[in-house]
This record gives C-alpha cells, sequence and structure tokens, in this order.
C-alpha cells in the first residue's frame, strides 16, 4: 500500500525531475514523508526543473496543504489536481510561493473552502488559466480581504496575466472576484475568456463597479446558476455621461446565457450600452428575462420587478446596440411571460445572418419593418 511517493531522503537526489503525474493511489496520504530526524528546522528541500505536476484520484491524502513550505516548487508551471480529497489548503500561507505557474486546474477537491489566500495570492504573476470545478465546500476564489497600505495606494497587481477563467458546479461559491480589488489592479484588463456554470449561489457575475476593468474579454458563458438574477448587478453609468453610450465589454464577441431561470435582466441603466463586436448572442431558457437593458430613467435606481413599475415593452430595447451581431437565438420554455415585440423599430440588426426563435407563444411580432 504505497502512502507516500517518496521519502526525503530519496526526494533529495532527485531534483532533475521535470515532470510528476499520480494517478489512482487510493491509500496515498502525502507526497513526500519527512522524519524529523531527516530536516533540520531550516532545511528546504527545492525541485527546481518540476514543470508539471498532475495529482488525481487521491481519496485518502490528509495533508492540510497540498505543499509544504519546507518543499518548494520554483519552476512549476502546470498544476493539475482532481479528487485529491482531505486538502483544505493548496498552499502554505507562509510558503516561498513559485511565480512560474500558468495553469492552474482544480477538481473534485471536497473539502477546499478556497484556492487562494490574500496573503500569498501577489505571487502567481505568470498564471494564465484557472480552472475550478466541482469543489463542493467552495465559496470564494480568494479568500480575505486584499491589500491594506498596498491597496489604499492602488498598487496590488494580482493575475496581470490571466487570459481564462472556467468556473463550473461550485454549489456553495458566493463569489469569484474581489469588487474593490477589480478596480485598482490590472488582475483582469487581459482576461479574454470568463465561463461560469451551475453555480447557483450566484447572483450575479459582475458589478458595475468593476465591470469597466473586463476591457479584453471576448467571450462570456454563463449557464445553469440558479439564483442568478443579473449579469451585472448595479446602475451602469453616471450622470456625469447621461447622454453618452456606454461600451460594456468592448471587445466581446461572443454572449451565451442558457437556463438562468431567475435572471430579470443583463444590466440595467441611464446610459445607452454598446457592444460593438459582438457578433453571436445566444439566450434559452431565462424565463423571466423581460428586458436585456432594464432603462433606469423613469424609476430612477429601483430596480425591483414591483408589479406596480411599468415593465419594458421590448427584450431588446432603443439604448441597447450591437451592430455587429450576425447570429441571435432565442429559446424560451413553454408558459415564459408572453412578449409581445422583441426589439424596436429604432433596433439595427443590419448584419444579422442567422435567427433562432423557439418557445414565444404569443408573440405578435418579432422584428418590425424598419428594424430589418
Amino acid at each position: 500500500m504505497l502512502k507516500n511517493l517518496f521519502s526525503f531522503s530519496v526526494a533529495k537526489g532527485l531534483r532533475q525531475l521535470e515532470e510528476i503525474r499520480v494517478s489512482s493511489c487510493e491509500n496515498m496520504r502525502e507526497l513526500i514523508k519527512v522524519e524529523k530526524e531527516e530536516m533540520g528546522e531550516d532545511d528546504i528541500l527545492e525541485f527546481t526543473q518540476l514543470r508539471f505536476l498532475e495529482l488525481k484520484g487521491l481519496p485518502k491524502f490528509n495533508g492540510m496543504w497540498l505543499f509544504d513550505k519546507k518543499v518548494l516548487f520554483p519552476a512549476l508551471e502546470n498544476l493539475y489536481l482532481n479528487s485529491v480529497n482531505g486538502i483544505k489548503r493548496i498552499w502554505h500561507d507562509d510558503q516561498l510561493l513559485t511565480v512560474s505557474l500558468t495553469s492552474l486546474q482544480v477538481h473534485c477537491c471536497s473539502e477546499l473552502k478556497y484556492v487562494f489566500t490574500s496573503s500569498m495570492v501577489e505571487s502567481f504573476v505568470n498564471l494564465k488559466t484557472l480552472v475550478v470545478g466541482d469543489c463542493d465546500e467552495m465559496e470564494d476564489i480568494i479568500e480575505g480581504i486584499l491589500g491594506g497600505e498596498e491597496r489604499i495606494n492602488n498598487s496590488i497587481s494580482v493575475f496581470p496575466k490571466l487570459d481564462s477563467v472556467a468556473l463550473y458546479n461550485l454549489l456553495n461559491l458566493k463569489r469569484w472576484h474581489d469588487d474593490q480589488l477589480l478596480t485598482v489592479s490590472c488582475g483582469v484588463q487581459n482576461l479574454t475568456h470568463l465561463e461560469v456554470s451551475n453555480c447557483h449561489k450566484l447572483k450575479c457575475v459582475f458589478t458595475s463597479y468593476m465591470v469597466k476593468s473586463f476591457v479584453n474579454l471576448k467571450t462570456l458563458k454563463v449557464r445553469h446558476c440558479n439564483e442568478m438574477e443579473d449579469i451585472i448587478e448595479g446602475i451602469l453609468g453616471g450622470e456625469e455621461r447621461i447622454n453618452s453610450s456606454i461600451k460594456v465589454f468592448p471587445n466581446l464577441t461572443v454572449l451565451v446565457l442558457t437556463d438562468l431561470p431567475n435572471l430579470k435582466r443583463f444590466c440595467c441603466g441611464i446610459n445607452p450600452v454598446e457592444f460593438p463586436f459582438l457578433g453571436k448572442l445566444e439566450i434559452r431558457k431565462c424565463r423571466v428575462l423581460s428586458a436585456f437593458h432594464f432603462d433606469t430613467a423613469s424609476i430612477g435606481n429601483n430596480i425591483s420587478l414591483d408589479p406596480s413599475i411599468p415593465q419594458p415593452q421590448y427584450l431588446f430595447s432603443a439604448k441597447f446596440t450591437f451592430p455587429n451581431l450576425h447570429q441571435l437565438t432565442l429559446r424560451w420554455n413553454v408558459g415564459v411571460k408572453e412578449i409581445w415585440r422583441l426589439v424596436p423599430s429604432s433596433t439595427s440588426f443590419q448584419n444579422l445572418v442567422a435567427l433562432e426563435v423557439e418557445g414565444y407563444h404569443g408573440i405578435i411580432k418579432i422584428i418590425t419593418h424598419s428594424t430589418s
């Protein structure tokens, strides 16, 4: 019964290792077994050449954290964890962390409540890909409050090279970002792909306070999130630019919203909103979605679904434009509230080449003459 991969004495002679894969070892409890007499208080074991580490199918792994502060992987670029049960942290807070990690995937780690701690997250300056899924206890991606004096001075930089994030089947995830942090760091300015699915406690993906940071986002997919009410929470824009349009996600090309039973709107505000490069838009099984953009000009900041407040007539209002949209898919379930028209006459779809509409019972018009 293999309970550890190496003893400390063996590991000392394997410093040229570049890749480690451990799979389906039911009795493994730790990677490196260190006896007290083998290692001095100040000794550190360093794998200077290790670039790839994959651990999966380790149901009895019982380390409090995966990486001990005395075992370092300074060149590690790819870390893949799947079904490594028992770990409550991936890294020790006091550990000297690698700056080389570019890809991190964490799947089915049932005891993990967060991926990073606020005290060490700034170490991951080269991280490009983050995938987290099927972690039942996961509540936050980053635990704790970031910053301090650095935050006050706007000098925090977290994940400056992050390109792709996928979060799925995180049933207890309450948030995936630090709202205040995103306004003072460059952590998401290079993000191009974001996918969120089966995260039922999330009520929004972004807030209006931080959405402007996602200037390079190209693909956004949100699926099967039962409590999701807004994609962007809060009021976009402000009085200082009430007559000017807002380019939300100025480089977004693909937007997919699927099976969001409590989604009320994509966003709301007074200003016109433009998606200059959006080419593909899919909205499926969003049963209570009545307006893509909820215009708050006449009701102030009250964005509730109070029956006394006049509800939008159109799914896409005249204040919402996507001049380069070429593929539009709309699918509703039987029994959805009837929508008389999907777009007003002032909304232009001059580049639309594919239109699919299904399940709109009682609909009278999809596109008026002047729109088409």
